[in-house]
């Protein structure tokens, strides 16, 4: 039978994050089959130990995975003081579920994004070291030369950025796209494509600007091999994981 430490049962079944759930533990607000226990630690049984919040039986949620076409002005955040977040996108029954997004796009960014309950799942997805690309479609304010695209194709130090300052990587470490190329749009020639890995904070808008152009559009196309295609601006499409992370590695579309 699989044990999970109690902290992570806890935020399974939608209590709070694991360290929140710890503060839970510290009140003597939890009981394990009758007792209270104040130990994060402790190896919970699933399908087998008895746990309770204030008396009332704790249940792990059900795992929830959407594919969302973000339009611009939504910031990917469960909560802001300022703008609209993603969240309110999502139709009733998803509102009130624990659901948050799996990496970020900036406020104007567009494109495909996922959202989910599943904590290990979103870790899975957006730490780099799982090698899941991202793929964007950026108009800038005029036509890329040659020279620029070779330029951008070299990489920044992280920095030449402020906006890189606080990654966790040493200032001589380069950013730079894993594919870059021109897009034809027809009459419309401002248009490159490109492939990222990392995730750095505003990554393809910073090479942009590095390289001496502004970015009047971007738009995330791609997660791994899952392709935006027909999903409106603002919908959600619900998969489930396997589904998801199927099309994420062998291709599919939403």
């Amino acid at each position: 039978m699989k044990k999970i430490r109690l902290n992570r049962y806890l935020a399974m079944c939608g209590v709070a994050s694991r360290r929140k759930a710890e503060e839970v533990l510290e009140q003597g607000r939890v009981r394990v089959n009758g007792k209270i226990v104040l130990l994060p630690s402790l190896q919970i049984e699933l399908g087998i130990t008895e746990v309770t919040l204030d008396d009332k039986l704790m249940l792990p949620e059900q795992h929830i995975y959407l594919v969302v076409n973000k339009p611009a002005g939504y910031v990917c955040a469960v909560t802001d003081k300022y703008d609209s977040v993603i969240i309110e996108l999502l139709p009733g029954k998803f509102q009130g579920k624990r659901i948050f997004p799996v990496g970020r796009l900036d406020r104007e960014t567009e494109g495909i994004i996922i959202l989910t309950n599943d904590g290990d799942f979103a870790q899975q997805m957006s730490h780099p070291s799982f090698g899941i690309l991202k793929e964007y479609e950026v108009m800038l304010n005029e036509p890329i030369t040659d020279k620029a695209l070779s330029r951008w194709r070299q990489g920044y130090s992280l920095k030449d950025s402020p906006h890189w300052k606080n990654e966790n990587f040493p200032d001589s470490h380069v950013v730079k796209p894993i594919e870059l190329s021109k897009l034809d749009k027809g009459d419309d020639n401002n248009w490159v494509r490109v492939v990222i890995g990392e995730g750095l904070k505003r990554e393809v808008r910073e090479m942009v600007r590095l390289t001496g152009y502004s970015t009047e559009l971007l738009i995330r196309t791609k997660i791994g091999k899952l392709q935006l295609t027909g999903l409106a601006p603002g919908e959600c499409k619900e998969l489930d994981k396997e589904e998801l992370i199927r099309k994420i590695n062998e291709g599919g579309e939403v």
